[in-house]
């Protein structure tokens, strides 16, 4: 099983030479479309199973769509994210397709972060089952599972960091450098690795300045003047992710610094953990042999100081949320794949099968476990997302309902009433409105929540039922109750 794996020594015969290098290039780009083909293949088919964005990914639909119309607004919903929004602006051409197509992209980044990942371990030296080890870590956790298939852009982070990081150890400077772009599209805390990077290109080779200098004025450009234009306020997604935290969110937290770091340990079993760390203490006692896998420590530090930037964003008032240190722990799965090829090298041969098989199936078990507590979530969004069009459309439609007064839903459904309505999403609103007329959409999110907004709300008004769906009630109130 191990026979063909990297990290164990081999001899190689004398004046061998590699087989056909001319052929090499040719074939490693037709082995990359050849990835790629597959991978927006898979992320295609996931759209058979009952599928839905969720909260952020609507806002960026709606918000792709305004900047088609050229009416950005953005005085309400999430931050302000770039990357998903140049999607989003391409895909709202196609009308009704657009949030399959955010999808796609989603879940094209999440496949695509797994695969990076292996071939990520390869390269450090994991082989082929280290690399396998951290691939399906990374495929199989809970967190990486919601994410991907609701349409959060952690995938595609993910992808972006580790592809970076790939392309840089293949030699590949500007293609390691447009990825960092791109995650810094996706994430402040990327930027001072971004920065870091670019001044170092720029100051190694000359003739990437004009990229560098692009790829760096491209961040305060694509982050700030759409906010400067949507909300007239150039520093609206800072101030709101320091004035809207969620619960449970590290920034609410005492001591937030110390809950984030309880979150990242939360983050990844602890074999995982214990792989890593196995991947670092190895790479600094090969100080002494004078090989340092500095790679290997490069990531490491990495990993720590991307967690240590969301700790000291948090401790500044910023949320701190779980996901935001998605990208530091698909790092330490590598490293836990790397450790995991060293343990597995001081191994007696005829005991490595049985304990790469055993490792193996820890990891995927584990992941999978976890995983299946998360079904629920993602199957009540998508069954929410489905059945909101076919109440809308027994109730009359959205002109008719829209002549009934403003639109109220739960907070969470405002960003998908907005898209389904073709409005702003400071036209829905999720608490009492400025008159007694209403259109209400009430919903429960989840079975253990009742329907928001409540019927009480509009005690003493009257109402009447227009559509009825599972978890959706279209009630209009005042006027078109009559």
């Amino acid at each position: 099983m191990l026979a063909d794996d990297p990290t164990i020594d081999r001899a190689v015969p004398a004046g061998a030479a590699p087989e056909a290098p001319q052929d090499e290039p040719r074939a490693a780009r037709h082995g990359l479309r050849l990835l790629v083909r597959g991978v927006l293949a898979l992320a295609v088919l996931s759209l058979l199973a009952p599928s839905s964005p969720t909260y952020d990914p609507w806002a960026w639909i709606v918000w792709g769509r305004e900047i088609a119309h050229l009416d950005l607004v953005t005085t309400t919903g999430p931050s302000w994210k770039p990357l998903p929004v140049l999607f989003t602006t391409v895909f709202s051409v196609f009308g009704e397709a657009a949030p399959s197509l955010w999808l796609v992209v989603a879940r094209a980044g999440a496949i695509a972060a797994v695969v990076i990942a292996y071939l990520l371990g390869r390269v450090l030296g994991a082989g082929r089952l280290g690399a396998a080890v951290a691939a399906i870590a990374l495929a199989t956790a809970p967190w990486w599972t919601v994410n991907g298939w609701l349409g959060n852009s952690e995938g595609l982070l993910v992808a972006c960091v580790l592809g970076a990081c790939l392309a840089h150890l293949h030699g590949h400077r500007r293609l390691a450098f447009a990825l960092a772009v791109a995650a810094g599209l996706l994430r402040p805390e990327a930027w001072p690795f971004l920065g870091l990077y670019g001044l170092w290109l720029f100051w190694r080779q000359r003739e990437e300045r004009a990229a560098v200098a692009t790829g760096l004025l491209l961040l305060p450009l694509l982050w700030l003047v759409p906010e400067q234009l949507g909300s007239g306020d150039l520093w609206r997604a800072s101030s709101r992710a320091q004035t809207d935290l969620t619960p449970g969110s590290a920034g609410r937290a005492d001591q937030p610094a110390l809950e984030i770091l309880r979150d990242f340990w939360a983050l990844l079993p602890l074999g995982v953990w214990v792989g890593a760390f196995v991947a670092v203490g190895v790479a600094i006692a090969a100080r002494r042999r004078r090989r340092v896998p500095w790679p290997v420590i490069a990531l490491a530090v990495l990993a720590a100081t991307w967690v240590g930037v969301v700790a000291f964003m948090a401790s500044r008032g910023y949320s701190g949320n779980q996901r935001y240190l998605v990208a530091p722990g698909a790092i330490v799965l590598v490293l836990a794949g790397v450790g995991t090829a060293a343990v597995l090298r001081v191994l007696p041969k005829i005991l490595q099968p049985p304990v790469a098989l055993g490792v193996l199936a820890a990891f995927a078990l584990t992941g999978m476990l976890d995983s299946i507590d998360a079904v629920p979530e993602t199957r009540a969004q998508s069954r929410l997302t489905g059945d909101l069009a076919g109440a809308v459309e027994r109730a009359g439609g959205t002109r008719r309902l829209q002549a009934c007064g403003p639109l109220v839903t739960e907070p969470l459904l405002v960003p998908q009433v907005a898209w389904r309505f073709g409005v702003h999403l400071q036209e829905v609103f999720y608490a009492p409105t400025p008159g007694p007329d209403a259109a209400v959409m009430r919903a429960q999110v989840s079975p253990e929540l009742r329907p928001y907004p409540p019927a009480s709300r509009y005690e003493g008004l009257p109402q009447r039922q227009l559509a009825e769906a599972p978890r959706w009630e279209i009630v209009v109130v005042g006027r078109c109750a009559g």
